[in-house]
């Protein structure tokens, strides 16, 4: 699987290659996949960060202190990592729990890991949209410790929008979704005593998740709708349209 899927990317770098004279412009949904293709010859490049539905706020934050995880279980989106992180913190915390969302590959050796360190953790499988916001309403911080560079990180744009602080691993796109010690936390990825840390502080404070909390759902409405995004493409457009046409052959 992960070789076919080196393949696939290297076809498509090859293809990408050889019409980028053709591309007037590149849109990148993050500052990192920007500088990737700038590295890699591509421009001019533009970025456009992803938008969302909006959702209401969150309810106010309540006992007991609650961590969360959402996305895909295999090995590169980290949860291993918060697992081991999350047994630091109830040491200190034992009240804290953690809800698991999500399935994948990895989940059997998840749940074997949480048994053997004894956490008080919940893995629901994979849930409808409908049912996991209420789900993770009650969520102190929701966690992305993913091991590899996200492209951008929706699914902290999603916690973010509702209300929810976030935690998570200091690469890729992630870094333009949160503002470090004002909408959220960054750790370095793979590092469960940092992120362990990181969860303490938060988990212990329900006043300084609530205000990481609220200051995230604000940047998200001003800088993660689906209509703003909407309106920075369109923007795009008009300017490709009223530019005059400059054509590139392939490169061979």
């Amino acid at each position: 699987m992960q070789k076919a899927w080196c393949l696939s990317l290297m076809i498509q770098m090859r293809l990408w290659h050889r019409w980028r004279g053709v591309f007037r412009r590149i849109i990148a949904n993050s500052r990192a996949i920007a500088d990737l293709l700038r590295a890699h010859g591509f421009g001019p490049v533009e970025i456009v960060w992803n938008g969302l539905p909006v959702v209401p706020a969150r309810p106010p934050l309540a006992d007991p202190p609650t961590a969360a995880f959402v996305g895909r279980l295999v090995p590169q989106k980290g949860c291993d990592v918060l697992l081991r992180a999350f047994a630091l913190v109830t040491r200190d915390l034992p009240h804290a729990r953690l809800l698991v969302v999500g399935d994948g590959p990895q989940r059997g050796e998840l749940e074997r890991l949480a048994a053997e360190l004894r956490l008080p953790a919940r893995f629901t499988g994979h849930i409808a949209t409908e049912q996991m916001e209420p789900l993770l309403a009650g969520a102190w911080v929701q966690v992305v410790p993913s091991r590899y560079a996200e492209g951008f990180g929706n699914v902290a744009v999603e916690a973010a929008m509702r209300g929810t602080a976030v935690i998570a691993s200091d690469a890729g796109g992630l870094r333009d979704v949160i503002e470090p010690n004002q909408t959220g936390l960054l750790v370095a990825p793979g590092d469960p005593a940092a992120l362990a840390s990181a969860l303490t502080a938060l988990l212990r404070h329900r006043d300084r998740a609530e205000q990481l909390g609220a200051a995230a759902r604000q940047r998200a409405l001003r800088h993660f709708t689906a209509d703003r995004m909407v309106e920075d493409f369109l923007g795009h457009y008009r300017a490709i349209v009223s530019a005059p046409a400059v054509w590139q052959n392939p490169t061979p």
